[in-house]
């Protein structure tokens, strides 16, 4: 009997390790969700944002794909995006972007901070065994 208690115990707690990606974009979406601000959103994760904000109307996401497309052109066109201010929001996560994605995602956090048009709402861990946001 104890083993088998055992067993179910370590099922639970890999599952948890296993199923636990969407819970760490949960926290930004809900937020997305009660600051009630409609508009375009941004991100590399947008399918998965769409995914849970599929009831509100209201809220569009770019795709990834476009997201991915944008930063592979360099600095220029993300400062241009970024000027446009034709985002309501944007909802990155530090841990599945590359060097060359993250530098430039550093880049786009220095210029949001900078314009008053946008104000920068949290962050979040992305979970609790890395170190990405």
């Amino acid at each position: 009997m104890a083993v088998i208690w055992l067993l179910l115990i370590d099922g639970m707690w890999r599952s948890k390790i296993q199923y636990s990606w969407p819970s760490s974009i949960m926290s930004p979406v809900k937020e997305i969700d009660a600051l009630e601000l409609p508009g375009r959103y941004f991100s590399f994760d947008s399918d998965t944002g769409a995914y849970y904000t599929q009831n509100d109307q209201q809220i569009q996401w770019s795709s990834s794909a476009a997201a991915y497309a944008l930063f592979a052109g360099g600095n220029a066109p993300v400062i241009a995006m970024e000027r446009s201010h034709e985002f309501t929001g944007f909802l990155f996560q530090t841990s599945n972007l590359n060097a060359k994605n993250l530098a430039e995602l550093h880049l786009l956090d220095r210029y949001l901070a900078a314009d008053p048009y946008y104000n920068k709402t949290s962050t979040f861990r992305g979970s609790p065994y890395s170190t990405g946001v």
